[in-house]
């Protein structure tokens, strides 16, 4: 209650949350006016939850990306700000989150100016295939290790 009002004393026009592990309540995401946005280090909505890049090498997907999308009540289901998508060429978990958080730096600057000058999003996630995932399991790992892939 005391981080809430103080956010809302601040009169933010926008929040940003950035490798946030929480889903932020209704109070929170209606106190700026141009709304409340997370950088999702993954594709959305396929790789919904979390270590997006364990689960690119564990499904073998030649697709990493990462997204800036609109904080809602569901978990990464808002729509896109912005978003890139680039060739997965590592099998280091280490080494394509490294690039993730690089090309973030860059999704994260051109979706604030896109929220900034009022353009709509790019597209909402729900037409999108979905998936979430979180904690691997031990056969997560055993398909992961057979793929030749590592985490550092």
């Amino acid at each position: 209650p005391s981080f809430v009002e103080r956010l809302r004393k601040l009169e933010p026009d926008l929040v940003l949350f950035s490798l946030f592990d929480q889903i932020a309540s209704d109070k929170v995401l209606e106190i700026p006016c141009l709304g409340t946005y997370n950088l999702h280090m993954g594709k959305l909505p396929e790789y919904r939850g979390g270590l997006s890049s364990f689960w690119v090498l564990r499904f073998g997907d030649d697709m990493a990306g990462v997204t800036l999308h609109r904080a809602v009540k569901r978990l990464d289901a808002g729509d896109v700000a912005a978003e890139r998508r680039f060739p997965v060429r590592t099998r280091s978990m280490k080494c394509l989150m490294d690039t993730t958080v690089d090309q973030g730096a860059q999704v994260l600057l051109e979706g604030v100016e896109r929220i900034l000058f009022g353009q709509p999003p790019l597209k909402p996630v729900s037409n999108r295939p979905s998936g979430y995932f979180f904690i691997p399991g031990r056969k997560d790992y055993k398909a992961f290790y057979a793929r030749g892939c590592r985490l550092i």
